[in-house]
């Protein structure tokens, strides 16, 4: 990083951390392009050899927590799933900006939380790749950077507040007193249709995790 102004041909984003993020990844891409996949496997096993990641940081979970803040989540229902077509699913999203206040099911909750968060492919098979552990979103090479917080207005047999979810043991774990409506609208620059939603999940990222995968990059 320098005080210089950049070539043009890197200002990709206006924003200079964007831009030194995005270069430094296309310069490794562009030197590892031409190779073999045995060339490139064993580029990888040299780099990791030479320069050994420090340990994982632990993740946030129920042992952080006093036992009276930890909320045992019901068991998910994954069986309507299985009547629900892919296509189905791609017709109905659609982004909501108006919320009707009414109370959300705890197991609703639990089944979201478990399916997109939690220990969906968890098998007896996997314990060999501890402490990671495979989810359906996204995970940084099952680093788990980005972890779900739950802001809880209106749910059913949950108390309001806020919340993190420890998807490994599929529990929440109380954080504090839930905002107001309108506090909530002012943390998400002004969003006011946020208001009467009965929960919201926030994704938090764990910038030591998340540069564990792109070690080349921690400069930024």
């Amino acid at each position: 990083m320098h005080d210089k102004e950049p070539d043009s041909a890197l200002k990709c984003f206006d924003n200079p951390l964007t831009d030194f993020f995005h270069q430094a990844n296309q310069d490794l891409l562009l030197a590892i392009s031409n190779l073999s996949k045995k060339e490139f496997a064993q580029v990888y096993l040299d780099k990791q050899a030479s320069e050994p990641l420090p340990p994982l940081p632990p993740l946030l979970s129920m042992q952080d927590f006093t036992p009276d803040t930890i909320f045992h989540l019901p068991s998910p229902e994954l069986g309507q799933l299985d009547t629900v077509s892919f296509l189905h699913v791609l017709r109905s999203r659609h982004a909501v900006r108006e919320f009707t206040p009414h109370s959300t099911s705890l197991q609703d909750l639990s089944s979201l939380l478990f399916c997109v968060f939690g220990g969906f492919h968890r098998t007896e098979d996997e314990q060999e790749c501890a402490p990671f552990f495979r989810r359906t979103s996204a995970s940084a090479g099952a680093l788990q950077c980005v972890q779900a917080y739950i802001v809880a207005f209106s749910v059913q047999d949950l108390e309001a507040g806020v919340y993190y979810y420890d998807g490994l043991n599929h529990v929440l774990c109380k954080q504090g007193i839930a905002p107001s409506h309108t506090e909530l609208a002012k943390m998400l620059s002004g969003q006011f249709f946020a208001e009467n939603c009965s929960f919201g999940i926030f994704l938090v990222v764990d910038v030591q995790r998340f540069f564990m995968e792109i070690h080349h990059c921690e400069e930024l």
